[in-house]
């Protein structure tokens, strides 16, 4: 019942919102047939199971400790011998950040709110030697998981035989998404649970290699359906090189998201080519925040001006153009099923701002109301272009440089110390945790919206049913913008390029959108 009051609860709020403005012009391979189809649907599939699957990261990737894999790149590849109570689903694009049971029978069960969570385990799942995957076997990924989040508390963990009880002592109402993490992996003396297993470690000289695991077996895993026999993966320096290296056959897949934005550029401007190519968001935003701020800034209305004011299409420029950043008029990223590129809640043009309606809006806040804009020096550029359209609407703008890394900023930390000395601070972020629920956490936690933070905790924002999720993300996400504390600028973005010799290649949200290595074939 809740989730079809969330679902009508969804269409009274679209009645009220009107889209504005137009896309920003695109280069014009992007037209091309089959450009960034990978986001939608799983591209050439087939069924072979065969060749070897050529694989680049940026960094080593060590799947014998899944305790050490932060990255999205080698949490991507740790799914290819590493099973999981809940996983990522392969769905493509923002569905991939949803999860749903791998190794249990079904979602986690809770009756008293979240704190005690009971699992059941498929029987027919196998390590790679052929002993069961036992309830045992998945105790030790629950402590590291305990030990690694402040947001899991475990005072007890039962066992009898196939099933999991877990305690909390605090509520987790996402238990279920953190399970999900590499550090909640099951483990057994180094032995496998996916479709491969390490042959060879990574070293300086050499790759790692993955091979087909005999003892798994397609018919007790619901989420993996591999297509290669063999996975070999190669850090390269400089990182940049990867989609180059990959479109001149010598590897063929890019786990990579820094680009050579001139390459890049070459290939979405390349009709020919860019039937092969996606251009999907990474997960990063760059955002204003306004949280907690002081004068006439306390005003929604004041605080929406800005909104309207700001030049969406310069800042992409500033980022590198169309290869590297996308305008954002949402704050939902393009890796969580809420994302909704199409809404655009306030006037902003084309991109380029509406300064009549910024005007408008902040007419009752006084003649050439004051912003003192943070930024870390990594975003100078961008807070530049911003100081610059803030003023054209009437706002004396000013930039003041804070001495923090770019992501190192958390939405708590911008509401407090960080914000001692300025109305707003620019904010580049990658959510820790994939999907609705990992993303809008830490952006809620310091708001005070109560409607949202109910949303956020309801059922719904971890439904296995990715089309409830994304419902239940947009009407946070609209609640968040009406409340205008966060502004947003732009979704980071990357391009990957898809050899026409892959098989069941799509994106997945669970990993920053890069190609779900798991399930891809070389024809």
């Amino acid at each position: 019942m809740r989730a079809v009051m969330v679902i009508a609860a969804v269409g009274i709020l679209l009645q009220g919102c009107a889209s504005q403005g137009s896309p920003a012009p695109t280069a014009t391979g992007t037209a091309a047939s089959g450009f960034n189809e990978a986001i939608r649907d799983v591209q050439n599939a087939g069924a072979s199971e065969v060749g070897t699957l050529r694989v680049l990261v940026a960094q080593t990737c060590v799947l014998g400790d899944p305790r050490l894999i932060t990255e999205p790149a080698c949490a991507n590849l740790l799914r290819t011998t590493t099973r999981q109570l809940m996983a990522y689903s392969s769905l493509p694009g923002r569905y991939g950040s949803v999860v749903v049971p791998d190794l249990a029978e079904t979602a986690g069960i809770s009756t008293d709110g979240g704190v005690t969570w009971t699992y059941r385990l498929r029987r027919d799942a196998v390590w790679s030697d052929g002993t069961p995957i036992t309830a045992e076997d998945v105790r030790a990924g629950i402590v590291a998981l305990d030990e690694s989040r402040v947001d899991v508390d475990v005072t007890e963990i039962g066992t009898n035989g196939q099933e999991l009880r877990i305690v909390l002592r605090v509520a987790q109402p996402a238990l279920d998404q953190l399970l999900a993490l590499p550090s909640a992996s099951p483990r057994n003396k180094g032995l496998s649970s996916g479709p491969f297993l390490v042959e060879q470690e990574a070293s300086d000289s050499s790759p790692l290699v993955l091979v087909r695991n005999e003892a798994w077996k397609q018919s007790a895993d619901p989420i993996r359906t591999p297509h290669a026999t063999r996975i070999e993966v190669s850090t390269i320096r400089p990182a940049t090189k990867a989609l180059e290296v990959v479109r001149s056959g010598v590897a063929d897949v890019s786990l990579v998201t820094a680009i050579d934005p001139m390459f890049a550029d070459a290939l979405l401007a390349d009709p020919l080519q860019a039937s092969l190519v996606d251009n999907p968001g990474t997960g990063a935003m760059v955002y204003l925040s306004l949280m907690n701020p002081e004068g006439v800034w306390k005003q929604p209305t004041c605080r929406q001006g800005l909104f309207s004011a700001v030049n969406r299409t310069a800042v992409v420029e500033v980022l590198g153009g169309t290869a590297l950043a996308h305008l954002a008029t949402t704050m939902s990223a393009p890796t969580i099923a809420s994302y909704e590129p199409s809404y655009r809640p306030f006037s902003v043009g084309d991109g380029g701002g509406d300064v009549d309606a910024a005007r408008l809006a902040l007419a009752n806040c006084g003649a050439a109301p004051r912003l003192r804009l943070g930024y870390p020096k990594a975003l100078k550029p961008v807070a530049d272009q911003l100081v610059r359209s803030l003023k054209s609407a009437g706002v004396a703008a000013s930039g003041v440089e804070v001495n923090v890394e770019v992501n190192s900023v958390s939405p708590a930390e911008s509401a407090d110390g960080m914000r001692a000395n300025v109305d707003a601070m620019l904010v580049q972020r990658f959510a820790e945790v994939p999907g609705v629920w990992g993303f809008w956490g830490p952006l809620l936690a310091p708001l005070n919206l109560a409607n949202a933070d109910a949303l956020l905790a309801s059922p719904e924002a971890t439904s296995t049913d990715p089309d409830v999720q994304a419902d239940v993300g947009r009407l946070i996400d609209r609640l968040v913008l009406d409340s205008a504390q966060y502004i947003p600028l732009a979704y980071v973005t990357t391009v990957s390029y898809r050899p026409a010799t892959l098989t069941n290649v799509a994106t997945s949200g669970a990993f920053a959108n890069t190609y779900d290595v798991v399930n891809i074939g070389v024809s």
